[in-house]
């Protein structure tokens, strides 16, 4: 099969590109516009690139605004309770097709690979166990990354180690957090030394929201220096980082391999002051948008 008539970034001619077992096996530059033969893709001179990737999302929750009640203060933390009420009601079959439909929507836009964090603070791990069935169901669409992650904490959730520790055993992917969720700053502090532990053990990935608190004097990010070695996300809430901090956290999270997503936080109605993209990149710091 070929894909004719393509462009391709920062080149004037068109392509065609010959697709064999789902890999691309040549591009060549065409001499002027080709018609398709049967089983051929006509780009129509359309501009073909790779598929997008989404870093973060929670398809365990996703279109669930409003139920069972809207989030009146705009806040992360109102929203994290509204989460816990509709948690409450979650069936496997309910998840799947929420999941499934919202899939569809990203495969629309040419999202291709997902990551996406999947709330285990729940006895039953129901959302999880529909969120394997959808991994299987949708390999044909996406290659879907599942994040066990703890919304409720895993020092201050009952049992909450366990069922991270059981959350892994199942098929989750990578490793989860949120310190500054937990009751205390020292449960925060040990909810890291556990999930990166048990990520080691497992050999795992790490996907950790950190600091995604309003509260500038949140400083759970640190603890990432005396666990070298770790390839980690670090996702912080902008609210908390101004940009005359970033000397200080660039090194840190480049040192790290962490990678920095300075998008402003949809829950939080305090603006935006993040240090930009940009400053990320200047600074030798991945950064997704």
């Amino acid at each position: 099969m070929k894909i004719i008539n393509a462009r391709l970034r920062h080149k004037e001619a068109l392509y065609s590109l010959e697709l064999r077992d789902g890999v691309i096996k040549s591009i060549a530059p065409q001499t002027a516009t080709l018609a398709a033969d049967a089983g051929d893709i006509d780009a129509q001179q359309k501009l073909v690139i790779p598929p997008f990737v989404e870093p973060h999302i929670h398809l365990d929750a996703t279109l669930t605004a409003g139920e069972p009640e809207w989030n009146m203060s705009g806040t992360l933390f109102e929203g994290i309770t509204r989460w816990s009420q509709r948690k409450a009601s979650v069936t496997v079959e309910d998840t799947r097709q929420r999941a499934l439909k919202t899939i569809g929507m990203l495969r629309d836009n040419g999202v291709q690979h997902v990551r996406t964090h999947i709330d285990v603070t729940d006895p039953s791990l129901t959302a999880l166990e529909a969120m394997l069935a959808v991994k299987k169901e949708a390999t044909h669409l996406i290659d879907l990354q599942i994040v066990a992650f703890p919304q409720e904490g895993i020092e201050s959730f009952p049992g909450g180690r366990e069922l991270m520790t059981r959350a892994i055993e199942m098929g989750a992917d990578v490793v989860g957090g949120i310190p500054h969720y937990e009751n205390t700053r020292d449960k925060g502090v040990s909810s890291l030394v556990f999930l990166m532990d048990l990520a080691q053990r497992h050999g795992c990935l790490v996907d950790v929201h950190c600091d995604e608190i309003d509260d500038p004097q949140s400083r759970f990010w640190k603890c990432w220096r005396k666990r070298p070695g770790y390839a980690a996300w670090a996702r912080r809430s902008p609210p908390a980082t101004p940009a005359r901090w970033a000397p200080t956290i660039m090194p840190t999270a480049r040192s790290s391999s962490a990678c920095s997503r300075p998008l402003a936080s949809t829950l939080s109605p305090a603006p935006p002051k993040a240090s930009t993209c940009r400053g990320a990149s200047t600074a030798g710091q991945n950064a997704a948008a």
